[in-house]
């Protein structure tokens, strides 16, 4: 019970490093009550005298359990016992939290998903961390799968770890060291001192040597400092690099440009929106009376957990210098040109996507910067924007109404059909898309509908405390319960009403116009930061509107435009949407009436099942769960393969460099030992080579041949150990299979297939590589004060 209290410990102690990745400590209580539960069942297990084989599983069931009661009780018998209905609930759970990890910077907010995926993840860890030090009695391996705890946050945070944090996580794994100290040292009894006659003792003389333990110490402190310095460098994982960080890097089959990932660009809305200074990220001057938003980043994708940009994709032919940017999509209309003069904060670090008027046509700035053909976003994977200038032209496009209640979308029109992707959603949504747009003759009129329902009547209220989120679990919590939010929250719940409604739509993250200054000058600060709803119009491209509230109850310097502004109403219209008392979303329709655009749209299929309307397009790529998934089988596959795998390897190089009688024999007795040791038989050290045959023969029941080929090895060992001739061994090999063939048909089926598929004697040939390594290195470390003694010796 001692070692599985200091198991406990240490896993609990370790978890604590996560703590900089959440906003708060909601995640810690189920973390560290599942790791509990975790060992205690394997504790439980043990009491009950579960066979060696099936140890696991009483652990594995307690974690089980656990997950059931925390988070899929009502789907369980008496909220305690696993159903099917259960298990697929945590398995939608896992799955969610999966996407959200990979999705949002740190720290995150602890949502029940990723609350789940942390209190499983550290479940594991506790299983591990059980195993090694309790059942196999090797303590300090289960620093491995504590030091996957440490990894996480070393891996993603920006900054330094918290000294206090690995200090406690430290502190935990040396009780759990300590209590496995005591449990071999328990096992010795107590120390017999001898002294000479008449001897006295001397005063603080110890009890036991204690040199081997101190070696033992510097050890398994340079491994810890190793591991910790490499291990972080070569783990695969998602890095965030700042408040508008990117990675990039090229990769097969990019064509020969750079492929760019993102965490999600509208997580850094609310960490802008709620520093507690406002600081100014850029100034620019135009010669436009009411400016444009400023566009950064385009999502483009909802594939129904989260708003994401699809995969940006740059080369040589891409940059935009010295050349102009390509076509806005879907403009036709004349618009006049107009310039910007922009200088951006020295003090912004980290942002690689250029804050822009939409749509730019050229653009003069120094450093290698790239554009998105697509969507005209503007990025760079070597320059930073901060304490740049830039000189762009730009359209200064302003559709009259009349323009826009006459435009509509061709089917297929440059690819503009994809962003009316919709995917399975709360139904109650589409009700009251469509109810809201009952009455709308046009795609115009559709969206103006939209836009009023949110910015009129009171309906919502803006605010900044709401957890971020923008998947339909969040959205359904938005329209239809809280009515509560901020931009994220705004500009994805009326694109994807839109989607609904048969308009393609997407999200934009930048900036608003700013505030105009007493020189002229426009000021864009962090409190300007903004997410928006893009709409398509064919013949005018994407055009912008704004569902989120503005002024001192809204966003300050939000602003709604003209075009987007309904006309007075004439009777018989119902561009305003019905009253919010007109519309219920909890009221039951049939599945045909919500696959139907609103009256006078378009039809098309239902949004529900994903259809993409228009021409036929090809997928969107997306940086999903997907590439991590991969990587976390292929390290798993490989921790499996590896035991199998080095037990082979060590078994042909043992033969392959034994030359001689005398190697071959050694060679030979090395794996009869390695054999037994796999099948988890006992090997005596100190037995004589005549006494370990005659118990292994009683102990697996050979005879005939596979005892005269024991017989055979043993005597070669002894030959080659004491006699001045070792016999002539050409057969040895074949003997030794043949006595593990034997030996194997004896044990237990479970023995057997650990043997095969995990043999034991693979940690021990382990243990003594990084023992001689260890034993290099300290040989090292005291060749200074080694050579500083023969000096001091004999000075020259």
């Amino acid at each position: 019970m001692r070692l599985s209290a200091g198991a406990l410990i240490a896993t609990v102690c370790a978890a604590l490093l996560l703590h900089p990745l959440f906003e708060s400590g909601g995640w810690f209580v189920p973390a560290a009550l599942a790791a509990a539960a975790t060992i205690g069942g394997a504790a439980l297990g043990r009491r009950l005298s579960v066979p060696g084989w099936a140890e696991p599983l009483p652990a594995l069931l307690a974690l089980l359990v656990f997950m059931t009661v925390t988070f899929t009780s009502d789907e369980a018998i008496l909220a305690l016992i696993p159903t099917p209905e259960s298990v697929t609930r945590l398995g939608v759970l896992l799955e969610a939290g999966w996407y959200d990890v990979n999705r949002y910077a740190a720290p995150v907010p602890p949502y029940l998903g990723i609350t789940t995926v942390t209190t499983l993840g550290v479940g594991a860890v506790a299983l591990a961390v059980e195993f090694l030090a309790v059942r196999m009695r090797r303590a300090a391996l289960a620093g491995l799968p504590l030091l996957a705890l440490f990894s996480v946050p070393v891996a993603v945070l920006r900054d330094q770890l918290s000294w206090p944090l690995f200090a406690l996580a430290a502190a935990g794994f040396l009780v759990l060291l300590a209590f496995d100290g005591r449990e071999r040292v328990g096992r010795w009894g107590r120390p017999v001192t001898v002294r000479a006659e008449g001897a006295t003792p001397r005063r603080n003389e110890p009890a036991v040597d204690t040199s081997a333990f101190a070696g033992m110490g510097r050890r398994l402190g340079l491994t810890a400092v190793l591991v910790a310095l490499v291990v972080p460098a070569v783990i695969p994982g998602i890095r965030d690099d700042g408040l508008f960080g990117v990675g990039g890097g090229g990769g097969p089959g990019d064509g020969g440009g750079t492929s760019i990932t993102t965490p999600n660009p509208i997580v850094s809305l609310k960490r802008q929106l709620n520093l507690p200074r406002d600081a100014e990220v850029m100034r620019y001057r135009t010669g436009m009376q009411v400016p444009g938003y400023l566009r950064m980043n385009v999502l483009d994708a909802f594939d129904g957990q989260a708003w994401t940009m699809s995969t940006v994709r740059g080369g040589r032919d891409d940059r935009v210098a010295g050349r102009p940017l390509p076509e806005p999509q879907g403009l036709r209309i004349a618009a006049p040109q107009a310039s910007v003069e922009a200088q951006i904060s020295e003090r912004v670090t980290g942002m690689n996507f250029l804050p822009l008027p939409y749509p730019t046509r050229e653009i003069d700035i120094r450093g290698d910067w790239l554009v998105h053909g697509p969507t005209l976003m503007v990025f760079s994977t070597r320059s930073e924007a901060g304490g740049s200038t830039y000189r762009a032209q730009v359209l200064d496009v302003r559709p009259s109404r009349e323009q826009l209640r006459g435009a509509g979308w061709r089917a297929g029109a440059q690819g503009a059909g994809r962003y009316l992707n919709v995917p399975r959603v709360d139904q109650r949504i589409q009700r009251l898309a469509t109810e809201i747009t009952e009455g709308a003759t046009s795609p115009y009129e559709r969206a103006v509908a939209l836009q009023e329902w949110f910015t009129t009547g009171g309906r919502f209220r803006y605010d900044l405390t709401v957890p971020g989120g923008n998947g339909t679990s969040a959205l359904s919590d938005f329209l239809l319960r809280t009515r509560a939010g901020y931009c994220e929250q705004f500009a994805a719940s009326m694109a994807l009403m839109a989607r609904m409604t048969g308009i393609p739509a997407r999200v934009a993250v930048g900036y608003t116009s700013g505030t105009r200054t007493a020189d002229g000058s426009w000021s864009v600060s962090t409190r300007d930061a903004h997410a928006w709803p893009e709409l398509f119009f064919d013949g005018i491209g994407w055009v912008r509107f704004e569902p989120t509230p503005s002024g001192l109850a809204g966003q300050g310097s939000a602003s709604v435009p003209d075009w987007s502004i309904p006309p007075p109403p004439t009777p018989g219209t119902g561009a305003g949407g019905p009253s919010p008392e007109a519309i219920d979303p909890e009221s039951e329709t049939s599945p045909e009436s919500t696959a139907t655009a609103a009256p006078g749209g378009p039809e098309r299929p239902d949004p529900g099942a994903g259809a993409d309307v228009g021409g036929t397009v090809g997928p969107i790529e997306d940086e999903g769960p997907g590439r991590w998934l991969g990587w976390t089988a292929l390290v798993i596959v490989a921790l499996l393969c590896w035991p199998r795998l080095q037990r082979s390897a060590v078994r042909r190089w043992r033969w392959a460099r034994a030359r001689g009688d005398a190697e071959l024999a050694r060679a030979a007795w090395r794996e009869l030992r390695d054999d037994v040791v796999d099948m988890g038989g006992e090997w005596r050290g100190a037995e004589s080579p005549r006494g370990a045959a005659r118990r292994l023969v009683e102990r697996y029941h050979l005879d005939g041949s596979a005892a005269e080929a024991l017989w055979r090895i043993a005597l070669a060992e002894e030959r080659a150990r004491y006699a001045p001739a070792p016999a002539p061994a050409p057969a040895l090999a074949a003997d030794v299979a043949q006595v593990r063939r034997a030996a194997r048909a004896a044990v237990r089926p479970h023995r057997r297939l650990r043997a095969i598929l995990f043999p034991r004697s693979s940690l021990d040939f382990l243990g003594l590589t990084l023992g001689r390594g260890y034993d290099t290195l300290e040989h090292a470390t005291t060749l200074p004060t080694t050579w500083r003694n023969r000096l001091r010796r004999h000075p020259t």
